[in-house]
């Protein structure tokens, strides 16, 4: 199958680089994680449910 794709797919390589976006004068301020907001985000997961649009199962 990989060998069928690579056989018919091709990569236009020949372009530019696309230009890097200016500097910015915004910052994101810290971010702060407590174990107590972990334990229960990954509490409430259900192992059941589909994987996410991530394609991350919810299984730990």
């Amino acid at each position: 199958m990989f060998k069928t794709f690579a056989k018919y797919s091709t990569l236009d390589d020949s372009g530019l680089v696309p230009p890097s976006p200016p500097p910015s004068d915004y910052f994101m301020s810290p971010i702060k994680i407590f174990r107590n907001n972990v334990f229960h985000a990954l509490a409430g997961l259900n192992p059941r449910k589909a994987y996410g649009p991530n394609g991350v199962p919810p299984v730990v």
